[in-house]
């Protein structure tokens, strides 16, 4: 999805989490088929990984899942206010490609207001 929707993914640490996410996943793989130790390497890349994010709580009136679902539900209002009709419909990247588009009307409008 970066081809289609780059300013997602704008973050350096998130970048650097992806990629060392991306060489853990090789290295998991390599220990799988080619029988290799990667432990020790495995080990660094999770010290960086878990290091850098804090857990988060899941469950209860405020926990990650309410507010993500509060947040989808607000989005889906900011979609059907502007003429979606069913934005709980759409694919993936029907609903991120929507959303870009608002803000780019946004943000042209606040523009044009300076």
């Amino acid at each position: 999805m970066d081809a289609f929707f780059p300013k997602l993914n704008e973050s350096i640490l998130e970048k650097e989490y992806l990629s060392r996410l991306k060489v853990r996943a090789l290295l998991v793989l390599a220990e799988v088929t080619r029988d290799q130790d990667n432990r020790t390497a495995i080990e660094k890349i999770d010290d960086f990984l878990f290091g850098e994010y804090l857990p988060k709580t899941f469950g209860g009136s405020d926990g990650l899942e309410i507010r993500s679902k509060n947040t989808f539900e607000d989005t889906c209002s900011v979609l059907e206010s502007k003429g979606y009709s069913n934005p709980k419909q759409l694919t993936y990247y029907q609903f991120l490609r929507k959303l870009e588009f608002i803000k780019s009307q946004y943000s042209k409008k606040k523009a044009t207001i300076k």
